[in-house]
């Protein structure tokens, strides 16, 4: 393992550094703040990896279909998307979210990370933008509603989404699989149940 650093979104490092967060140019590689190594969330600054991820998670307007698939369901619906996923290998990994325990009992909807190596890590995008068309094409795929930020219960748009994140297939999204911090009343988390399919 290398030395620790930390990623930060564009609009935090740029501030850290008084810079514009359009001046991508100048945000571009490594950044030291009080110490400690930092590189800006930037497409431009990460490497494609081997590995690519199926992030499987519930969200509002999500049809109920979908909502209730069993896991092996899931699959069966993502192979019909992908054909010959489902003789491929696969690494699954709950999402940090999905290793919180409420007195005990997980959330109604945890969501899981499905891992398959691939070729050509610099396809990825390509491949998620067309899988999203497919998702539609095959029935499983709907349009999310947008919440306002200032009030959640504000419905100001609706995008693209399918029974996976479309969002994971750009090169700087972050996964989350790790401990996660709980604090409250009858939070605990469950260990890390990673399976190999």
């Amino acid at each position: 393992s290398g030395p620790e650093f930390r990623v930060l979104s564009t609009k935090r490092l740029a501030r850290s550094l008084k810079l514009d967060e359009t001046e991508t140019d100048k945000l571009l590689g490594w950044h030291e703040l009080s110490g400690e190594r930092c590189i800006a969330r930037l497409k431009s600054n990460m490497l494609p990896s081997s590995w690519m991820m199926f992030d499987r998670d519930h969200v509002n307007g999500m049809p109920a279909h979908p909502s209730e698939m069993t896991d092996t369901e899931w699959r069966a619906a993502m192979g019909e998307m992908i054909p010959g996923l489902e003789g491929v290998e696969m690494i699954v990994v709950p999402s940090s979210t999905g290793r919180v325990l409420v007195d005990g009992e997980p959330l109604r909807a945890p969501g899981r990370h499905y891992y398959v190596q691939i070729k050509d890590g610099h396809d990825v995008e390509r491949f998620g933008a067309t899988l999203l068309q497919r998702a539609f094409l095959q029935g499983y795929g709907f349009m999310r509603p947008v919440c306002s930020k200032g009030d959640p219960q504000a419905v100001v748009g609706h995008r693209q989404w399918s029974i996976f994140d479309p969002t994971t297939f750009s090169r700087e999204h972050i996964s989350y699989e790790g401990k996660p911090t709980v604090k409250g009343r009858g939070l605990s988390v469950a260990p890390a149940r990673i399976e190999v399919l």
